[in-house]
């Protein structure tokens, strides 16, 4: 559903996705009711079974007993079902924690999704710095960097997000191969693509990014 900027060169089917548990639990979200934390398991395991009516459910009964309760409001935006319900419940579960970092990341994400790279700056911005080791932060971070312009830093963000997970569903290696073809050193380009390929032989990507590889070459 959700997915950032496509660059020029490739089709980008799905570069990020949405945070449901990366970080660490806040003070706040120790203070949580017991009952209120028992809904927000119980819509968690309706999820997981697929069941989104039945999550959203347990998650505004999780909220109704406990109005800061970040992590539920995260998780009504992620299951929202527009850009305008998710970007809302995303900025109560920031306003209800400053530090729940996996809105911040959602926020960031949706952001990109609809074209205010300047404004989910500063979002994915904290979270990559306060998540070093994180793939998808990393590659968040480096995609924001490649639609503000700023070439070197998505650069450098997008290859720590390939040392961490080189097969990450982010798929950095189609930011950096766009980001080398623009200086033109196709070589570089198109051994990014190669990686990419070997790692995630995905079919609906395979034959546009090996087309790629051949004008490159």
């Amino acid at each position: 559903m959700f997915r950032v900027a496509t660059p020029a060169l490739l089709l980008l089917a799905a570069a990020s996705a949405f945070a449901s548990d990366t970080a660490s639990v806040s003070v706040k979200a120790l203070l949580v009711p017991q009952k209120a934390r028992e809904r927000y398991a119980d819509g968690e395991k309706r999820l997981a079974k697929h069941d989104a009516e039945g999550a959203r459910k347990k998650f505004e009964e999780a909220v109704a007993l406990a109005p800061e309760y970040a992590a539920a409001w995260n998780a009504l935006g992620v299951i929202a079902s527009d850009t305008a319900a998710a970007e809302a419940d995303f900025r109560r579960a920031i306003a209800c924690d400053p530090e729940n970092l996996d809105a911040m990341l959602n926020l960031g994400a949706l952001l990109l999704k609809t074209g205010r790279a300047e404004d989910a700056f500063p979002y994915n911005r904290r979270v990559a710095m306060e998540l070093p080791n994180d793939a998808l932060a990393q590659a968040q971070l480096g995609m924001n960097l490649y639609q503000l312009g700023k070439l070197p830093e998505a650069e450098r963000a997008l290859l720590t997000a390939k040392r961490i997970d080189p097969a990450h569903p982010s798929k950095p290696q189609l930011f950096l191969a766009e980001i080398y073809a623009r200086r033109g050193e196709k070589a570089r380009a198109a051994a990014e693509l190669e990686e990419l390929l070997a790692l995630r032989p995905e079919p609906q990507l395979a034959w546009t990014i090996e087309g790629a590889i051949a004008r490159l070459r």
